[in-house]
């Protein structure tokens, strides 16, 4: 009974610590929208594209290590930063308060500063990087027009859900995404005039070379040119593996077509028991046929001479 009433009083102190403990949601991910609002959920989903460009961001610099990614990557975190520091410096309030979760400020929006700087950045590469795409002018029009018409709508959107869910003013949206553009603008410019002359500097150096960094400026369309390269090795690869192939196999069928010393000495043995036997037959049949052999002739003589015969 003592145990249990121990087991009992350690129960309510764990409880009670718990009651005290403040439990608070990572606003970063949460978002919430109006019960039974279908639009109201797909825009919240769409509020989570900036999380997913994250990731592709980390995919691509995993398994390209191009310095351009890398760079990229970088000036959305400045982004980050710089939308830190705003908030913390205008302290706006957001439009409504959600039970205390959100205490941190609105102004300017980081959904929006982050997707139109992403958008940005990218128009400006597609329209000043992204060329000579399989040299035909009608294909190379169509995926610019699509990447860039695929960027905006996506900023577009989620600044609508950023609106819509009540998270952000129209104000700290329209800030927020000046702010995108404006930085997009001077990182690019950056990144394109101080940045790429270096990156041959960089990738040169030994440490590059460990994390296999790698630099891509002088390829107008790095999609195209890997995609030629990859093809033409695949094929160089697939005929040498053909001929590879192939010779391992003749050799093989002439390995099993060549008479080994094994073989030979077998097949000798052979010839030299039916010989034996040839002898004992002619012997028996010389008896039979009461036939005395002369002391000079020899029975090996003749079963040449019935051989020959």
């Amino acid at each position: 009974m003592a145990t249990f009433d121990f087991n009992d009083d350690n129960l309510s102190q764990s409880s009670q610590l718990n009651d005290r403990t403040e439990w608070v949601p990572l606003s970063l991910t949460l978002v919430e929208y109006p019960k039974g609002d279908f639009l109201g959920k797909f825009l919240a989903l769409i509020s989570l594209a900036p999380f997913g460009i994250g990731a592709g961001f980390i995919a691509l610099i995993l398994f390209r290590r191009d310095l351009h990614t890398i760079t990229f990557f970088l000036g959305t975190l400045c982004s980050e930063a710089l939308n830190y520091c705003l908030k913390h410096t205008i302290c706006e309030e957001r439009p409504i308060r959600r039970s205390d979760l959100y205490e941190e400020y609105g102004m300017p929006s980081s959904h929006a500063q982050f997707v139109w700087f992403f958008a940005t950045y990218v128009i400006y590469f597609v329209i000043i990087r992204l060329h000579h795409m399989n040299n035909n002018t009608i294909i190379e029009n169509m995926s610019k027009i699509l990447i860039i018409s695929s960027s905006l709508l996506m900023a577009l959107l989620v600044c609508v859900s950023r609106i819509y869910l009540q998270y952000h003013t129209i104000s700290q949206v329209l800030c927020g995404a000046v702010v995108g553009v404006f930085f997009a603008t001077i990182w690019f410019a950056v990144t394109y005039l101080v940045f790429t002359p270096v990156f041959p500097q960089i990738v040169s150096w030994k440490l590059s070379e460990i994390l296999l960094l790698r630099d891509t400026t002088l390829i107008p369309n790095v999609l195209w040119f890997e995609y030629t390269n990859t093809r033409q090795e695949v094929r160089a690869r697939s005929r040498k593996l053909f001929f590879v192939v192939r010779a391992v196999f003749s050799r093989r069928l002439h390995k099993r077509r060549q008479p080994t010393l094994q073989n030979i000495n077998h097949t000798l043995r052979k010839i030299k028991t039916k010989t034996n036997l040839f002898r004992i037959q002619l012997l028996r049949r010389l008896k039979e046929a009461k036939v005395r052999l002369l002391p000079h002739e020899d029975l090996r003589h003749l079963s040449r001479g019935s051989g020959g015969s």
